[in-house]
Formats: C-alpha cells, sequence, structure tokens
C-alpha cells in the first residue's frame, strides 16, 4: 500500500510541478490561489513567503493559517503558517509550509523583511531553508536560498511587481547534484475603483517555459470578494474563489481545476490585530 501510495505521490509531485512551478516553494494562500496563483503583486502576511515587498505595507500585526488538499487525496496536503510585525523600519515576516506526509515531506521557511522606498517603491529580501524528508535509507536534503522582490504602485489605481528566488541557481545539500532552478515573477494589478481588481503574472523558470497566469477580484460592499482565474502554460487550469472580510478576521477559499488530476482546494484563515494607538 505504501509502495503504491509512494508512486502516486511522485506522480503528483511531478505534475504539480509542472503545473504550477511552485514546489518545493509555498504555494500560496487561498486569496491567491483564487486569483490563479498571481501573488507579486498582493500585499498581505502571506506575502513573506512569495514576494517580500509585499509585507512592507503591513502596519499591524497579521498572521494566519491555510491549508490545500490536492485532487482530493488525504495524504496531499500543504499546510501553512505567517506572521508579519510591523516596526519602525519596515516590516518582518515569517512563514513556514510543508507538503506531503511524515515519510515523504517537503517543507519551506522563510524569514523575510520588508519597507518603503519613498513613496512608490516598496522593498523586500527574504531567506528561505528548503528541507526534504525522503524515505527510510534514502539522505534527507536542504537548501538555504535568499530572494529579493520590488513593487511599485506609480498611481493609487496601479501596481506592478517583480520577484525573484535562488538567483544563483543553488542546489540542494548535502549531495550537491540535485539543482533548484531559479525563479523569476513579473506582475501587474489594476485596481477600476475600490470594488474591481484585474491583475496578471509571468512565472519563469531558468530553463523551461514561461508561465501565465491572471485573474479578477470582485468585491461586494467590502465584505465579500469573488475571485476567477486562469492559467496558461504545460498545464492550463481555471479557478475559483471567495473571501469574507471583518475588521479582525479575513477567510478566504478558493478551488482549482487541473486538466488531469481534477479538482484541488483551499482554505486560509487570517487575522489582524489592531495596531498602537487604534
Amino acid at each position: 500500500m505504501k509502495v503504491r501510495l509512494l508512486v502516486f505521490w511522485l506522480i503528483v509531485l511531478f505534475y504539480v510541478s509542472a503545473a504550477n512551478a511552485q514546489l518545493p516553494y509555498f504555494h500560496g494562500d487561498a486569496q491567491s490561489l483564487g486569483l490563479a496563483d498571481v501573488a507579486t503583486v498582493l500585499s498581505s502576511h502571506w506575502s513573506c513567503l512569495r514576494n517580500p515587498a509585499g509585507i512592507s505595507g503591513i502596519n499591524s500585526i497579521q498572521f494566519g493559517i491555510t491549508y490545500e488538499n490536492y485532487f482530493s487525496v488525504p495524504e496531499l496536503g500543504m499546510g501553512a503558517v505567517s506572521i508579519s510585525i510591523p516596526a519602525k523600519s519596515g516590516t518582518f515576516g515569517l512563514g513556514f509550509s510543508t507538503f506531503g506526509n511524515s515519510w515523504l515531506s517537503q517543507s519551506h521557511t522563510a524569514l523575510s523583511y520588508g519597507r518603503h522606498l519613498g513613496k512608490i517603491f516598496h522593498a523586500g529580501i527574504g531567506m528561505h531553508y528548503l528541507l526534504i524528508r525522503q524515505p527510510q535509507d534514502y539522505q534527507d536534503l536542504f537548501a538555504v536560498l535568499p530572494s529579493v522582490g520590488l513593487q511599485a504602485k506609480p498611481n493609487k489605481n496601479l501596481i506592478v511587481g517583480i520577484y525573484t528566488i535562488n538567483p544563483a541557481n543553488q542546489h540542494y545539500l548535502p549531495t550537491n547534484n540535485e539543482s533548484i532552478p531559479a525563479r523569476w515573477y513579473v506582475g501587474a494589478g489594476y485596481h477600476f475603483g475600490e470594488d474591481v481588481m484585474v491583475c496578471m503574472e509571468m512565472q519563469k523558470t531558468v530553463q523551461s517555459k514561461a508561465q501565465y497566469c491572471g485573474g479578477i477580484e470582485l468585491q461586494l460592499r467590502k465584505k465579500v470578494l469573488f475571485r476567477f482565474g486562469i492559467r496558461q502554460g504545460s498545464y492550463a487550469g481555471y479557478t475559483v474563489g471567495i473571501g469574507f472580510r471583518s475588521d479582525h478576521l479575513i477567510m478566504d477559499i478558493a478551488v482549482m481545476h487541473h486538466p488531469i488530476l481534477s479538482y484541488s482546494s483551499a482554505l486560509t484563515l487570517s487575522f489582524k490585530l489592531d495596531s498602537p494607538g487604534t
């Protein structure tokens, strides 16, 4: 039974990696997944695991948990937690995600820092620790990777983002023969007033074709949000999502369709504490 599950896990890992080009990195919270994986132009505590420039505008403590289930298989779940804490010089973020099970898993830990660079630019840097726990008799692999991100807001409606992780194409240790390709993300988002946002993103891995994704987010009465996204690349697919907002709690739900392996789902809960003096 474990052998069959291991074979299936590896097949799914191949398809997920090819389709989303995210693993072994954090795949995304439900807001991002509802927009077909766009993340470069978003701003939340989850940005510490994606584009650290996105945490620079956070002025209160925010934290949350998220869970994504791949293709309705209980053993194929990704869970994550993150927190962002503002300081005088900028904002610090810490995040952790894990994917797999007790005998074969991948984890991603990120420590990030973001700050304003004038009125238009936001910048961020991060350090990421990746760990692969392999079956018995196989050596665990790990890597420590840098990342850097930038967001530009030339006006109140337009935002442009760029992000890269592992630009030097580092390898997993201690074997040093399992490469981790550099990743580049370039995205843009535009707000039509307060109720509609349209965004798109290009994701590129070294020696692989670019992946394209985009989505639209509609806000109703500032409390309920609907999302729809489309992804193009090796495996095209679509996503839908819904979000609920209150003063201190944010709940997001997303459903993603894969053309070969069917549906995946994600649930995210985020909490916001009042900033000092409010």
